[in-house]
């Protein structure tokens, strides 16, 4: 049965190499052209309306362009994106599930080559660092719902870098229930088979019945159009009645007494003479300062136009306060982040814990992406065993605000440590986030802190604090001149 047992758990390697270089596009390479610089945005993302591109784009173009552009999105994008942004930290374990030392030194030697390496004979290379890579599959979660990654390997078979695809370019194919395999859509070139063991993804709170993802912003866009169009409107309300405008009063009598006898006999061009002199007044007069004065004639009459409550019948708060809250449901985030936090002390710290909480959600998919990635290295490594990659959880608090509880964590490790409970890999783990350094000692077991029984749960035999006659209790215990002083402390 152990037998049958080890083989049914042995993992099997994929057929034949690698290809050099990868296989998967980015969204900018054009294979009929790599010699031409690739096309510059002309930065005009400001100039376009929501409610024409919405009309033309899909829900994954509308996020992408939004993202750049309304600032509630772009808010949301960047809290998610700063709070999400904790320490990482991996455990590989060996095929029977025990911390490896020797796994932990393959696995930094595989992340030094991908992140840290460059071969600079190549001249310029846009390798991402370590950070930048976790940061920009963040930004594929919350744009796309979803992220893909492949890794690249090189000439000579070793793991080189990752590369993110786009899985709006990603179609799939199910031939067999619950089985899909991927396939990238390019515009330049023939589709590309992905069904490859270097392609991986992962998704961020998706609808499991359906293998394609969205963002995590799409319920956003009909309120973000509709509150646009509304902003819209105020604001030509706004230059209409809002603010105080001069008006012209035009006395028609003092230009008939002035009209040239030539128009006023004929209706037609006395009525084209006066509205050529009204048109002209209003002319003369458009682009005149509230502090700079004019001279006019009694011909003309001028006063201001809702002067002295301007906007009083402008009642748009509620509409815009209506607005504002499906905006922030639609992303997803709490009011302190887009500026509109009006709630109480108690209610602004639930809402901070809830964000906080899904910031560190958006860390799932990118640890699970991550975790998949080198346990396949480590494999092709030669390594019989796998690797855990998670994230710290969000804090809002200070680094020095919580140095307190960290000793509280450190006594109580220390002593789950000393009995056993414990490794020595997990204890560092735990505490600093990183594998035991070379040459340390083993410490797991060895009740290396005073007053620790075996797992018997008999004594020691080891003076603790309490037995000791230096010691406060101990002399209060044991009297100086009783003649058993000296045995009943080494009890």
């Amino acid at each position: 049965m152990a037998v049958k047992l080890n083989k049914l758990f042995e993992f099997i390697l994929p057929k034949g190499k690698q290809k050099a270089g990868g296989i998967s596009y980015t969204y900018t390479f054009d294979p009929s052209n790599t010699t031409e610089a690739l096309t510059k945005p002309e930065y005009t993302d400001h100039l376009n309306d929501i409610q024409e591109t919405r009309l033309s784009d899909n829900s994954l173009e509308l996020i992408k362009t939004l993202i750049r552009t309304d600032p509630d999105v772009s808010a949301s994008l960047n809290a998610y994106l700063t709070l999400a942004d904790t320490p990482v930290e991996y455990i590989v374990r060996d095929s029977t599930g025990t911390v490896s030392r020797d796994g932990q030194k393959l696995l930094n030697s595989l992340m030094y080559r991908i992140f840290t390496i460059t071969d600079y004979t190549l001249g310029y290379q846009s390798k991402p660092s370590f950070d930048e890579f976790i940061s920009g599959l963040r930004y594929m979660a919350l744009m796309r719902g979803s992220i893909g990654a492949e890794l690249v390997y090189d000439k000579t078979m070793q793991p080189s870098s990752f590369r993110i695809v786009d899985m709006a370019t990603i179609e799939f194919v199910e031939p067999s229930p619950g089985e899909y395999k991927p396939i990238q859509k390019t515009d330049n070139s023939d589709d590309i088979d992905l069904d490859i063991p270097t392609f991986f993804t992962a998704r961020l709170k998706q609808d499991p019945s359906d293998i394609y993802s969205y963002s995590y912003f799409t319920s956003a866009i009909n309120t973000i159009a509709a509150r646009q169009k509304v902003i819209n409107d105020l604001y030509r309300i706004m230059n209409l009645t809002g603010y105080p405008r001069v008006v012209l009063e035009v006395v028609e009598e003092v230009l008939k007494n002035r009209c040239p006898k030539l128009y006023k006999d004929d209706p037609k061009t006395y009525n084209d003479w006066v509205n050529a002199q009204v048109s002209a007044l209003a002319n003369r007069f458009s682009n005149i300062r509230a502090d700079q004065p004019f001279a006019h004639t009694d011909s003309v009459k001028p006063s201001i136009l809702n002067d002295k409550n301007p906007g009083a019948s402008l009642q748009v708060s509620e509409i815009i306060d209506t607005l504002n809250a499906q905006n922030q449901a639609g992303l997803r985030v709490v009011a302190t982040v887009l500026g509109r936090g009006e709630s109480g002390v108690n209610t602004a710290s639930v809402e901070s814990r809830i964000f906080s909480l899904s910031a560190d959600s958006l860390n799932k998919p990118v640890a699970d992406i991550l975790s998949k990635a080198f346990t396949f290295a480590l494999r092709m490594a030669g390594f019989d065993g796998f690797v855990t990659f998670r994230f710290k959880p969000a804090e809002l608090r200070p680094d020095l605000e919580l140095e307190s509880m960290r000793i509280q964590k450190q006594t109580r490790l220390m002593k789950d440590l000393s009995l056993g409970i414990i490794s020595d890999e997990m204890y560092v783990m735990e505490m600093y986030g990183e594998g035991v350094r070379e040459g340390a000692p083993t410490l797991s077991g060895t009740h290396f802190l005073d007053g620790d029984n075996d797992s018997s749960g008999e004594d020691s035999g080891e003076e603790t604090p309490s037995t000791r006659r230096d010691s406060s209790l101990g002399r209060s215990l044991t009297p100086d001149d009783a003649e058993s002083a000296e045995s009943n402390v080494n009890k």
